[in-house]
């Protein structure tokens, strides 16, 4: 059923694109929160979690959920601002940008501010859907990190389709390179930290590393866990902040 939908919503737009159609707004919105691959994608997320499917939980993909449309509005959206402008270069059908520009009238700085702002009142609309208690959580967290990982992906430019720019700069910082943490020692020479909330942070490595040392089947690979654990928090934490 998924692929489906998938497929239908990709036909519509080679047929826009071979017959130089540029569609209303509402026409390609509705369109490209399916093409985007949001509700296919999650449905097969839902599986591979070892989810339980209940009646209620198929109904929301049947239906086409609330919270599934608006993160896939946000994924569409997120992406026609980073990408849109190459992708009109290569040849691609319209983007939502050039929509709005054609059919009404504005500029492209116009444009994307329209899109900036539909963004905003789609984060409302899925916060709002979030918080029913009738879905599965599993499903609202699907929904919400994947509307979080397109703006992420996308704030900067085409954060898949280019292997430069400040998505890997932001990857690297954070997987690979590890954080230098300013440290000093009080007056009876126990090691302290210049700020409160790295002591907590380290604080909580130290009791992890603690806990992995307990388990001996660990043992040959524990200095590569402990450092890439501690790079890997370190960096979430301390550079987000910094």
């Amino acid at each position: 059923m998924q692929w489906a939908t998938l497929c239908r919503s990709h036909l519509a737009e080679a047929k826009w694109f071979y017959s130089g159609y540029i569609p209303t707004v509402g026409e390609y919105l509705e369109n490209a929160c399916v093409s985007v691959g949001g509700p296919a994608a999650m449905f097969h997320a839902y599986i591979l979690l070892g989810c339980t499917l209940t009646k209620n939980s198929i109904d929301c993909f049947k239906n086409g959920s609330e919270i599934i449309y608006w993160s896939s509005l946000i994924t569409r959206l997120s992406d026609d601002l980073g990408t849109s402008e190459a992708e009109s270069k290569r040849g691609d059908v319209a983007k939502s940008i050039h929509c709005y520009m054609v059919r009404e009238g504005i500029t492209e700085v116009q444009a994307k501010q329209c899109i900036k702002e539909l963004i905003n009142y789609s984060w409302k609309k899925l916060n709002k859907e979030s918080a029913k208690n009738s879905l599965p959580r599993s499903m609202v967290n699907m929904s919400l990190n994947m509307a979080r990982t397109a703006q992420c992906i996308y704030q900067h430019g085409d954060g898949i389709g280019t292997s430069t720019g400040a998505i890997k700069d932001h990857l690297t910082s954070l997987i690979v390179k590890a954080i230098p943490i300013e440290e000093t020692c009080n007056r009876s020479g126990k090691l302290m930290f210049k700020d409160s909330l790295t002591s907590v942070i380290v604080y909580h490595i130290g009791i992890g590393l603690q806990i992995m040392n307990n388990f001996t089947a660990l043992a040959k690979f524990n200095s590569i866990i402990r450092q890439g654990i501690t790079n890997m928090l370190t960096s979430i934490f301390v550079n987000k902040i910094y």
